[in-house]
């Protein structure tokens, strides 16, 4: 992440009315991304993160835009900076909101571009992106390499727009796709030229990798809460070609607080008829499939999700290294009985999994980690994790040593229940806290 080095000054200057003024010591997120005139500054560099992400923050400096307001467009708004980031190849944005932030209801999808820091205030109120209108793809769409999400708050993803038996939008979502590159739809999914406007072209896409989710809070999403996934045998999703063998790879979530995430909210869906099973329920905390791999989970609280808390399954191009084309390291994350399915999921027979001094809690599920038997059997290594009773498990899956992962910190059970998120919490995420189960956070709440 980009950072002004102690003691130096940055000058920042945008053109208006063909006049440069000096707007202060960071670039003002504008309309129009060829206002920029030029940065003049020494930027240090933050220490990288950790895990398969490690590489995320990148290793040269990233263009500082500010969000001024809470607009969903518009200058001064974070659509604004994103696009001045894709402009300029690179962003590191930031938020001066007058009264420390609040919340910034997104109708549409906000698309990151490559090489991209967004990092919210860790000051309350901080930043709110509440998405409950938004149809489907994510809250925050991640279809780039070189990512850093942090200290952001993402709310009610597709809630508005639930349809029963459609898919409906994630939190944020991790996926390689084709978009569109210029003009108002840019960083938009698309499948051909003619989905961009006039003088637009549908970009190629690609494999993407080095993305980093940090003390990010993703509560009450339609669909899933954050999605890691390639386009491997995806059909029927816009940007995704039938055909492709993109992968996501080198993804890091970290300290993050995964909520409520899932489709059976039976006081929001008056059509919807039981909890129970895959035919009336979709999505959950996290799923990992059709192409992801490398990625690291450490230090979060997986609470009161419909299922997912996550889930590996392996769906892994022809060719490919079947040593770690679907590889998940899973550590110190407390995690809270789900509605439905097992806490943890390792699916198929190139899925492999460490599942590492995690804290299950709650009661419901039905084992600590599942996985699907016969030849779609994952393989997981199991070490120093708490059941519900806090005694030791082992593993079952006959792998006895883990397989190959960088390091990660291990916090405490209570180190991670108390820090897990964007901090301070706000009154909705202490709410998820210490509600009694999944049930009772969906039969209680409702849209404001």
């Amino acid at each position: 992440m980009s950072r002004l080095a102690p003691g130096r000054g940055l000058v920042a200057f945008m053109l208006v009315a063909s006049v440069a003024i000096p707007v202060g010591s960071r670039v003002r997120a504008v309309a129009d991304p060829t206002a920029l005139v030029g940065i003049l500054a020494d930027v240090a560099v933050d220490p990288p993160s950790v895990g398969f992400g490690a590489q995320a923050p990148g290793t040269g400096a990233r263009t500082p835009y500010v969000v001024t307001n809470l607009a969903d467009s518009g200058s001064g708004s974070l659509r604004a900076a994103l696009a001045l980031a894709r402009a300029n190849g690179s962003g590191d944005i930031t938020f001066e909101i007058p009264g420390g932030g609040g919340t910034l209801s997104a109708n549409t999808s906000l698309s990151i571009p490559p090489n991209t820091t967004i990092e919210g205030p860790t000051s309350s109120p901080g930043i709110t992106i509440d998405g409950r209108n938004i149809t489907h793809n994510g809250v925050l769409n991640v279809y780039a390499s070189g990512i850093v999400i942090r200290n952001l708050r993402i709310r009610n993803a597709g809630l508005a727009q639930l349809q029963p038996g459609q898919q409906s939008a994630d939190g944020i979502q991790i996926m390689p796709k084709r978009v569109c590159g210029s003009g108002s739809s840019a960083g938009n999914p698309c499948n051909s030229n003619t989905q961009c406007g006039p003088m637009s072209l549908c970009l190629q896409g690609s494999n993407i990798s080095d993305v980093w989710i940090d003390q990010v809070s993703v509560t009450n999403s339609a669909h899933e809460g954050i999605e890691v996934a390639g386009c491997v045998n995806l059909t029927g999703t816009t940007g995704c070609d039938p055909n492709s063998t993109w992968i996501a790879s080198n993804v890091t979530i970290s300290n993050s607080y995964v909520a409520g995430n899932g489709t059976c909210p039976l006081a929001l869906c008056s059509t919807c008829t039981s909890c129970g099973g895959d035919s009336t329920g979709s999505g959950g905390g996290s799923l990992l499939k059709y192409g992801a791999t490398r990625v690291s989970v450490f230090g979060n609280f997986w609470d009161k999700n419909y299922r997912r808390n996550p889930r590996l399954e392996a769906t892994c191009p022809l060719g490919s290294n079947a040593a770690d084309c679907a590889l998940v390291d899973i550590r110190s994350n407390l995690i809270t009985a789900p509605q439905a399915d097992d806490w943890v999921v390792v699916s198929g027979a190139l899925a492999k999994g460490n599942v590492v001094g995690n804290y299950f809690e709650g009661s419901g599920a039905q084992d600590y980690v599942g996985i699907a038997s016969g030849p779609n059997a994952g393989q997981f290594f199991a070490s120093l994790n708490s059941d519900p009773m806090q005694t030791s498990i082992s593993s079952t899956s006959g792998i006895t040593a883990p397989f190959p992962a960088p390091g990660v910190p291990q916090p405490s059970r209570d180190e991670v229940f108390s820090n897990a998120g964007a901090l301070p919490r706000d009154g909705l995420d202490v709410y998820y806290t210490i509600a009694a189960d999944y049930s009772t956070v969906h039969s209680t709440l409702q849209l404001p």
